[in-house]
């Protein structure tokens, strides 16, 4: 499966992840946040030079939340909710 970079960050961005800039970076730092505002260690990041997440990227970032890339496909077609995130996390003891 192939998403769009920006369907990613929007998803990200829905679900919980605060966006982190860093002004020499290539990249674009994503943090999630609990639904009281705590910041997890929970990360991934998006490169902003490519524009097409194929299933090799997806499975890196999966791998960097701490779920199956069929969960985080699922994640960003809006199927998994920013509650279910965490509950997933929690059971993977990554929270």
């Amino acid at each position: 499966m192939v998403f769009k970079t920006r369907e990613i960050a929007s998803a990200l961005n829905r679900k919980g992840f605060k966006l982190n800039k860093t002004r020499d970076s290539h990249h674009d730092y994503y943090f999630l946040y609990k639904a009281d505002g705590e910041k997890t260690n929970i990360s991934t990041h998006l490169s902003r030079g490519h524009h097409d997440i194929d299933d090799y990227l997806i499975n890196k970032m999966s791998k960097q939340i701490g779920i199956k890339s069929e969960e985080f496909s699922e994640f960003v077609k809006c199927n998994i909710s920013h509650e279910e995130l965490l509950d997933i996390l929690n059971d993977n003891n990554r929270l």
